[in-house]
Formats: structure tokens, sequence, C-alpha cells
């Protein structure tokens, strides 16, 4: 088990550097809380300042270190500093994202009621309305999907703050806009095709890739058309391949596809209407309405049809921190803490995605002592690996003390290169 124990320090030691990059702009005792909530959480994987105290392995009682943890977690607009650093300490990963997946989640609280400002939330899990807080979130992903970086998040109360969610999603977006590349594009689910939304991204010529209602109306050389009239007589000259990976398989499939020139308004920007279809399929069309500017229609299309079939990958996100991290967990009466809370569970898992991530994490899965490759099959490396870093972040820590910074300094500065093989 010396190769855990040797993994286990590397692996404090690496969080101490993320959190140093993240609490650029905080004081001491705020940037020792933040370590010692990102330790917490990734051992205990429980958003509970119980579980997360008594990780910690104090001389103190469990008591004052609860105390001393809800008293930084009770400051209002800490979260939000900490996710301005967050996204400060990934803007280089950030920027080499192709495609931001920008959408909505929701924590559910079926059984406490006391958590305040709580409000109707559709919980999408049971397929009904329950009790909880509305999140929005952001993920950057590569073209091929080499880099995977949870970027943005921020959990909202509509009881709370007089808001909306056209407003977060699009606060969430200019937030994220600085650091991404005038080739990147936003990509958004049909739920955000939204005139509100619509206006403010064309104000601000963010580059962005929405999936269409079949209600919209648009304008057309031929005046104005339903979207699906217009998609229905677009010819379909480009052809690509589409991989979907089943449980036991990977399935081909062929989509066609065309472009036309449309307008949101009379006198608005043109932009590209991009219709698709499954070749051979007998159901109907899709469509996407972007602002990217590409030299050739097929490279559009391309770019296009592919950057929506990566949004399959925030699903896994949402799916891995209300799992693995156990986000709907909280157990916390002030609204301020459960906000802070939510941006402490993002920020961990960013710790593994962009940290641990890359090539760097076949060394780990196949050196550590206990196996987490089960068929030795490349698709358990290449696949979405990140449910096993986690598993193994949790079980190196699981049995360790928290160490602090001058203990680890001295003794494994010169070996944190076991991580770095790809600069990460």
């Amino acid at each position: 088990m010396k190769q855990d124990t040797k993994i286990a320090a590397l692996t404090q030691a690496k969080i101490s550097q993320y959190v140093d990059k993240v609490c650029t702009k905080t004081s001491r005792p705020e940037k020792k809380f933040v370590h010692d909530m990102m330790y917490g959480l990734l051992k205990t994987g429980m958003p509970q300042l119980g579980s997360i105290g008594r990780s910690l392995n104090e001389s103190i009682s469990v008591k004052k270190r609860t105390e001393r943890l809800r008293h930084h977690l009770q400051k209002s607009g800490l979260g939000m500093k900490l996710m301005e650093g967050h996204i400060e300490a990934q803007k280089k990963k950030i920027n080499r994202c192709d495609y931001l997946l920008v959408d909505s989640t929701d924590i559910s609280k079926k059984y406490a009621t006391k958590l305040e400002g709580q409000a109707g939330v559709y919980d999408g899990s049971e397929q009904k309305t329950g009790y909880g807080y509305p999140v929005v979130t952001i993920v950057g992903v590569c073209k091929d999907r080499s880099d995977v970086v949870p970027v943005y998040l921020e959990l909202y109360s509509l009881k709370r703050e007089s808001t909306s969610e056209n407003i977060k999603i699009l606060n969430a977006i200019e937030t994220v806009t600085p650091n991404i590349r005038k080739t990147s594009a936003f990509v958004m689910d049909r739920g955000m095709d939204r005139s509100r939304i619509f206006a403010r991204l064309l104000e601000g010529e963010i580059p962005f890739i929405i999936r269409m209602n079949n209600k919209r109306y648009l304008w057309t050389e031929e005046g104005r058309k339903k979207i699906w009239e217009i998609a229905k007589y677009t010819k379909l000259p480009y052809q690509m391949k589409q991989l979907r990976r089943g449980k036991n398989r990977t399935i081909e499939r062929l989509i066609i596809c065309g472009v036309k020139r449309v307008r949101l308004t009379p006198k608005g920007p043109y932009l590209w209407l991009v219709s698709a279809k499954y070749k051979g399929n007998k159901g109907g069309r899709f469509y996407f309405l972007t602002n990217l500017r590409c030299e050739t229609e097929s490279e559009l299309v391309m770019k296009v049809v592919n950057g929506y079939h990566l949004r399959w990958v925030i699903e896994e996100v949402h799916r891995e921190i209300k799992k693995d991290l156990n986000l709907e967990s909280i157990r916390l009466f002030g609204y301020d803490s459960i906000k802070t809370m939510s941006v402490l569970t993002w920020i961990s898992a960013g710790f593994y995605y962009t940290k641990l991530a890359g090539l760097e994490h076949m060394d780990i899965l196949l050196d550590m002592a206990r196996s987490v490759i089960y068929r030795l099959k490349l698709k358990e490396i290449t696949g979405f690996i990140f449910y096993k870093l986690f598993y193994l972040v949790h079980s190196v820590l699981k049995s360790t003390k928290r160490i602090r910074r001058t203990a680890f300094k001295l003794q494994y500065n010169s070996q944190l290169m076991l991580f770095e093989k790809n600069g990460g």
C-alpha cells in the first residue's frame, strides 16, 4: 500500500496548489477554510458540516470545527468570490474548450421543508414538481472530449432574489465569455429558445448554438414562416457520421444536414438555420440556430451538429456531482451558506476534472494498489473516467489525516511532476 500512501500525500499537495490558485483574492483564514472544505468534500463525498468536521481529525472538538466552518459559510458573497477565483484559475483550460455547454438543473429537497428560500422546482428524475433550488451550470468541453471543465455554477432562489431564470443564465454566459476564444460557442437545448436570451446574445455578439422549438417564427426572403416549414423545404446535401455509445456496443448513425440564411426579426442580423435528420429514419427533422462564422457551409454544419452531440457531457457532470459529491444532501439553514456550499462542491469537482484528468490518469488508475480497471479494456480508460477518478481520490484520502501546507511542502515539492505530465 506504499503507492497509495504516496499518491495520498501528492493528492493533498495538489489540492493545496489548486486552492492557492482559486483563493488569490481571499484572506488567509478564508483560504484555510476552502482548503479544509475541499479536503473534507473529496474525502467524505458529503456536503455536510458534521461529516467534513469529523474528517479533519484536528485536536479540537468536532463542535468547534463545525462552528469555524459555519462562520465562513455564512459570509454573504463568499460563494461568488470563490466562483470568480475558480474561473480565473481555470481560464487557460476554458480558453482551450471548443464548446461551452449551458444547462439548468435543480437540487430537490423532498423532506427538508425548513431550508431558507426553497420554492417549487421540477424534479426531472421523478417527473414531478417538488421543493428545492434551481441551478444554472456551464461546462466546457473540447471537440475531441480530451478536456471537460466544470466552469460555472450558481444556485439561486426566486423567493430570496428579485431575479429570473433568464437573468441567471445570461449572467452566467456573460461572466464566462471574456475567457473563451472567438471560435468557441455556447451550446443550449430547446428550453433556452427564448427571445430575451437571443436579444442579449446578439447584442453582445456572443457565439451560440441553440436547438429550436417548432413554434418559433423566422424571416426568410419569402417572408415570415414557422421554423418547421423552413426546415422541411431546406435541402440536405451534407452527410456526416455520429457515433452513439450504448452499454455494450457503439452504434454508427448517418446524419444528413442543410443550412439556410434566416432572421429572427424582419430587420435583425442574418443567422444560420441548420436542419438535420437521421438518414433512413422516418422521424422528423431537428434544427439549430447559430451565429457562428465559418469558411464553408460544410464546416458550419459539422461544428453545429458535433457541438450539440456533446451535450450529454453536462448531463454526466450533473449526475456526477449529485451521485459522488451528493449535492442534494446539503443540510444548512442559511441561504448564503447553501449557495457557498454548492460552489465549494463545484470547485471540488473541478479539481479532479482538471487536475487529475488527461493522459496521466492512466498511470494513476493502473498503479493504484486497489483495482478499478476490471475488464482491462481501453474504453474503461478513454471513456467518462471521472467516476473512477473520484473513487480513487476518495479512497486514498479516506484513511489519511489533513496535512498542513508546511508539512508536505518540504517533502513532496520535487515529486509533484507525477500529476504534471500534461502540464495540468
